[in-house]
């Protein structure tokens, strides 16, 4: 099963296996507002069951029947670089820790960004944020760098959503320059999460 997800700043992609699979491969746009349904749906398993109009998830006792949307859903792959300049490698928890830390400052601020260096020569991502209500606040977490020193601009919350699906030890930020998209990916996922 391969899940996509866009909006207007961000895309999403994970791969999940289905182990009883019966049929030709089929695709559906859903509205994500209503996917998030399931996941308050008490259960281990989702049969999943695709209909001309509409696709069904059977959760146990509970039925959830979702309308698709007609259309193209986007390409992400035209969107992504092939080719990254930096790449930066980073435990998952920790980067988690230092995205709380500073993400105190940033609810504060209108735009909600901070500020991330990343430094080959010191192997350390420096993250922070300026509030005039708080003030500033930095917290370092070490990190394997290949390429060019980058400062880069980020929606912390963004990166908090990112991290809260992410199952790996480890995530793999990829860049080009500050202006370009940056690829998100969680190493060793068995989801295969990038975003």
């Amino acid at each position: 099963l391969l899940v996509e997800a866009a909006d207007g700043f961000r895309a999403a992609r994970c791969y999940m296996d289905i182990p009883h699979y019966k049929g030709e491969p089929q695709s559906a746009i859903l509205p994500a507002e209503q996917i998030r349904l399931l996941t308050r749906v008490p259960g281990d398993e989702v049969y999943i069951l695709i209909l001309p109009d509409s696709v069904a998830f059977y959760c146990g006792d509970t039925v959830l029947t979702i309308q698709k949307i007609e259309g193209q859903f986007p390409d992400i792959e035209q969107i992504t670089p092939k080719k990254f300049d930096i790449v930066a490698q980073i435990g998952r928890k920790e980067l988690g820790v230092v995205a709380k830390q500073v993400g105190v400052i940033t609810r504060t601020t209108s735009n909600g960004l901070a500020v991330f260096e990343f430094n080959p020569a010191t192997k350390h991502v420096t993250v922070s944020s300026v509030s005039e209500e708080v003030g500033k606040g930095s917290s370092i977490v070490e990190s394997t760098i290949t390429g060019e020193p980058i400062t880069v601009g980020f929606s912390l919350k963004m990166i908090q959503d990112f991290l809260g699906v992410a199952e790996s030890s480890d995530v793999q930020v990829e860049l080009t320059h500050a202006q370009a998209p940056v690829l998100f990916t969680a190493l060793g996922d068995m989801h295969d999460l990038r975003y």
